[in-house]
């Protein structure tokens, strides 16, 4: 009898364990992102001249920031020049051929290289356009990424730290530089770095208990919205 009441303990325990799910932690260190904000980039390179404040509250298409290329604007009175003399050269062509000093053979060659030149000035004109960065959307102004300074003596010293704080007025920022965010500056995500052995334990609307470097002792919760398909 002894052996049969503890034979059914073991096999009751057996399946307690086995099907009853018990608590269980996964832990992961997280990056502290905006929520939904709209990433702005550098799509031209150019110094920087004017730009806004770090929390400043913006309208869609409102100017975030101004850059200056001395390349672009050399570009640009040349080419304006050149469609200019090429417009009055293809109007003294149909001016001669009008009053028969001219056989009008050399219009469709003039008139195709003023096309072509009409066309490289309305692209240049796009970048020169580009170089005045607006919002995409509503919102406030948010900051990027710190980017750390370079100590290296081999390259030129380059600006660090933001695009937005007072002493990088002036830098020359390269196409992609990440100027600011514009969004929520109450809305937050945290992205993590789960163990690839743990993957399998997290699940959407799970609940996240969060705590970050810079504020010791407080405790955030938040809910799972999404697990990468990816490793």
């Amino acid at each position: 009898r002894r052996c049969g009441v503890t034979a059914c303990a073991a096999v009751g325990l057996t399946l307690f364990v086995a099907f009853f799910p018990m608590p269980m932690d996964v832990t992961a260190p997280l990056v502290l992102e905006y929520r939904d904000a709209q990433r702005v980039y550098v799509t031209v390179p150019g110094r920087l001249i004017q730009r806004v404040a770090a929390g400043q509250q913006v309208d869609g298409d409102q100017p975030l920031a101004q850059l200056k290329n001395r390349d672009i604007e050399l570009d640009l009175l040349k080419l304006t020049s050149e469609r200019d003399r090429q417009r009055q050269f293809l109007q003294n062509l149909n001016a001669e051929r009008l009053q028969g000093v001219d056989d009008g053979t050399r219009i469709p060659a003039a008139t195709e290289a003023l096309a072509d030149l009409e066309k490289r000035l309305e692209q240049l004109e796009q970048d020169a356009a580009r170089l005045t960065i607006v919002a995409p959307r509503d919102g406030t102004v948010l900051p990027p990424p710190t980017v750390a300074a370079e100590t290296s003596s081999d390259t030129l010293p380059r600006w660090s730290g933001t695009p937005l704080e007072d002493r990088n007025l002036g830098s020359y920022l390269e196409t992609g530089t990440l100027l600011c965010m514009v969004g929520d500056a109450q809305r937050f995500e945290a992205m993590l770095n789960v163990a690839q052995n743990d993957v399998e334990l997290v699940q959407p609307d799970q609940r996240v208990r969060m705590m970050f470097d810079h504020l010791p002792g407080q405790v955030f919760t938040g809910t799972v919205t999404e697990v990468a398909k990816l490793d």
